[in-house]
């Protein structure tokens, strides 16, 4: 188009039209952003259940029952009782239980069914926790840099496929991730990690909460201070409460939360924890807790015990002047390879459903709490 054809009346006209089209959709990309960080920051309570082992159970003839003994629907089950969220880890890699591709289609039937999903990733082949971070083979010997960036675009390809409403970056990494990299000994590798990756999240899923996820209530305001004063993005500051190793007093687990909220003005939530119904077993797997010293005093093994305790915790977290929540871990993880299995369940004592797979009262917490 030849402009000089038109006269300078028209001409300025155009330029005028152009700028107030330039500044209306200005002014739709910032109320469009607004709506993105009002959508994220707004909390809303979490009730939650972890239920990866689903993926390898499911492939079993396992067959949960509600408490009158009729067969269910695991995801219809649960939703019907309240919760609102499933909790789902992600290890990188094809050739292992918990693959992206696995956990990916997982999440599809679980949003399917009018549900919240939480991924959780790893960053490693296997189980990640205060004592393990191991880094991928695939990811061993690169420079920080290449190592980086290699986060960053996994990070990218889970949330594009899983599009999650809460993102988890990390799993109890009190003393780092993806070792010896990103360990405690070299804090600089682990915050320009940790920033790197969450700035990713917020860009490829811009509607999801990010979530930290530190072990324990001693020193867990410590750490999600030292996160925010170093510009890690989060929303919420997850923490795993489990009696057997965090301590004994609920009352320091309720204040440390309080206390996270008012000075950080993050959203804290119980994002692990458990609690037998029995100190028995169900098959020849070894459990991770069976013994009287791995309980809460006046909690006992039993399905009341265990309702009790959920229904305190619950009850404490609905009466915070915050939004908060509470995740169960793996309520699902019942002894699925049978009675004489010996790499079976080391969870089916703290599982929601008994040794027949009938539903615990403990299924009503979040309902009826």
């Amino acid at each position: 188009m030849n402009l000089r054809l038109f006269p300078k009346s028209v001409l300025f006209f155009l330029s005028v039209f152009a700028l107030v089209l330039q500044s209306c959709s200005e002014k739709e990309s910032v109320i469009q952003a607004r709506r993105i960080e009002i959508n994220r920051s707004k909390n809303f309570e979490i009730s939650g259940v972890d239920i990866s082992s689903q993926v390898l159970i499911g492939k079993t003839n396992t067959v949960f029952y509600d408490s009158f003994g009729k067969a269910v629907s695991l995801l219809d089950f649960y939703k019907n009782n309240g919760v609102n969220t499933i909790r789902l880890r992600t290890w990188v890699g094809e050739n292992n239980a918990y693959s992206l591709p696995v956990m990916a289609s997982f999440s599809d039937e679980i949003k399917s069914v009018g549900l919240n999903t939480w991924i959780d990733l790893h960053y490693s082949e296997t189980w990640a926790d205060p004592g393990n971070q191991a880094i991928p083979q695939k990811w061993k010997n690169l420079s920080l840099t290449v190592l980086i960036d290699s986060m960053v675009q996994y990070t990218k390809l889970v949330c594009e496929r899983t599009k999650p409403n809460i993102i988890q970056v990390g799993n109890e990494i009190n003393n780092g991730l993806v070792w010896p990299v990103g360990t405690m000994g070299d804090t600089s590798a682990f915050f320009k990690i940790l920033r790197a990756c969450t700035k990713q999240c917020r860009i490829s899923a811009p509607n999801a909460r990010i979530l930290l996820h530190y072990a324990g209530v001693n020193n867990a305001l410590a750490f999600f201070w030292w996160m925010r004063d170093h510009q890690v993005e989060f929303d919420i500051a997850g923490i795993s409460y489990y009696p057997k190793w965090h301590g004994r007093s609920l009352d320091s687990l309720f204040n440390v939360m309080g206390d996270i909220q008012f000075y950080l003005r993050k959203q804290p939530i119980i994002a692990e924890t458990s609690y037998p119904f029995t100190l028995g077993w169900n098959d020849y797997t070894n459990n991770v807790m069976g013994a009287e010293g791995d309980l809460l005093s006046g909690y006992p093994a039993t399905p009341l015990g265990q309702y009790s305790f959920m229904k305190e915790l619950v009850n404490r977290s609905r009466k915070l002047p915050f939004s908060s929540g509470v995740c169960y871990w793996e309520s699902n993880w019942v002894a699925y390879k049978g009675p004489v299995s010996t790499d079976g369940s080391p969870w089916e004592n703290q599982a929601w459903f008994d040794f027949s797979n009938k539903a615990l009262p403990v299924n009503w917490i979040f309902k009826n709490p």
